[in-house]
């Protein structure tokens, strides 16, 4: 066996980061090893930091990093030897939800102001880089091949079969979002609500001098867009799988002609461009059917993940890192079964919210009732104890 630690986390995007920044922050003499099975080359989605996000990155003590990271990554700079984080200030959303006007929130109304459209590669590694920095031993390209319950340094633990090497650890928090696959090897069922799918492209040659982020409803879906640095445009169709696949997609002509009959969306988009590869992703409501087991817990899209719509990402997922991070310690102090309880009862209720806010939102939009998309999210039941 390679090492031993006491707290293993597997995933290195912003829930799995914040619960190693959380845990080295709040319990230092825990050693804590994160395992990212990337490099953070490859496209990853979700790129607005919401301004909520701020007092999120302050309280992990890198909120001052970020910020840095962010204003220099605007001049194409570079933080130790590293580039700087990308960002474009966001200015406004707008949505044309339940009509065809389009309302736009204007970040100049909020006490908070405006958050950032990132590129969120380097915003996660910048991520993990602070973690490093802060005492995390970080090992990227590094996945979990296996993992069993046996003797390591401290005592009976987790003994982790990864690609490179073995690792011990006396506790596990899956952070591998969507897929939860530590939490499935260990029993876990994942629920899934519905059958949400994103069709993304990136454009480029496309106006990005509007920093604001569209959402505009469609008769079997919802279009998003907004632009990301480098003069680049993220646009993504959200369907039903088998809605996507009856119409064609992902062909390029199926996904232009959806895109064509817009009207925001396009506008926003404009002509002139090119469109990458269409990159699709589940983008489905989920949760498992139970977070925590015996020396281990799941936390971000690992344990609940939600519809895009309720833009919640990086924010849910640090928050949840940071419960994350109490629960871990609170379980190798020997409060296993009180932190089990209080950290699935905080993610129940949190599940349950947003299944409330989420059915309210979309009774907003009755112009296509009866189509599939639609009606099967104005009768879907609710869920009640979800974690």
């Amino acid at each position: 066996m390679t090492g031993s630690f006491d707290v293993a986390v597997i995933g290195g995007g912003p829930a799995g980061c914040a619960t190693a920044l959380s845990l080295r922050l709040s319990f230092p003499e825990l050693s804590v090893l994160l395992l990212e099975g990337g490099d953070y080359s490859a496209y990853r989605a979700g790129e607005i930091l919401p301004p909520a996000a701020n007092g999120l990155l302050s309280h992990l003590g890198v909120y001052d990093s970020v910020s840095e990271a962010i204003h220099f990554g605007q001049t194409g700079g570079q933080i130790s030897g590293r580039a700087g984080v990308q960002a474009i200030p966001s200015r406004a959303v707008s949505s044309a939800w339940g009509s065809a006007r389009l309302a736009q929130n204007h970040a100049i109304f909020s006490a908070i102001g405006g958050g950032w459209h990132l590129n969120r590669n380097l915003f996660d590694a910048m991520l993990a880089g602070q973690c490093e920095t802060r005492g995390v031993h970080l090992l990227l390209n590094t996945s979990v091949r296996g993992a069993g319950w046996g003797t390591v340094r401290f005592a009976d633990g987790w003994v982790l079969q990864t690609n490179i090497a073995s690792f011990g650890a006396r506790f596990v928090v899956d952070a591998t979002g969507r897929t939860a696959a530590f939490a499935r090897l260990q029993g876990a069922r994942l629920k899934v609500h519905d059958r949400l799918t994103s069709y993304t492209r990136v454009i480029t040659g496309s106006d990005t001098d509007v920093a604001e982020t569209l959402v505009e409803a469609a008769p079997q879906g919802w279009w998003y867009t907004a632009p990301i640095p480098g003069g680049r445009r993220v646009v993504s169709y959200m369907t039903d799988a088998d809605i996507g696949r009856d119409a064609g997609l992902p062909s390029i002509h199926v996904w232009m002609k959806l895109l064509n009959a817009t009207e925001h969306v396009r506008q926003a988009v404009g002509k002139g461009h090119s469109a990458q590869d269409c990159m699709v992703r589940p983008a489905a409501t989920s949760h498992l059917d139970h977070v925590c087991g015996v020396g281990w817990l799941a936390v971000g899209d690992a344990s609940a993940a939600f519809d895009p719509l309720a833009a919640q990402g990086i924010t849910k997922a640090m928050r949840n890192g940071i419960l994350a991070s109490y629960a871990a310690a609170d379980s190798l102090l020997g409060r296993e079964a009180q932190a089990a309880e209080r950290y699935s009862s905080i993610l129940d209720n949190q599940f349950a919210a947003y299944q409330r806010a989420h059915r309210k939102h979309f009774a907003l939009e009755r112009r296509w009732a009866d189509s599939p998309f639609w009606s099967r999210r104005q009768t879907a039941p609710l869920v009640e104890g979800a974690a």
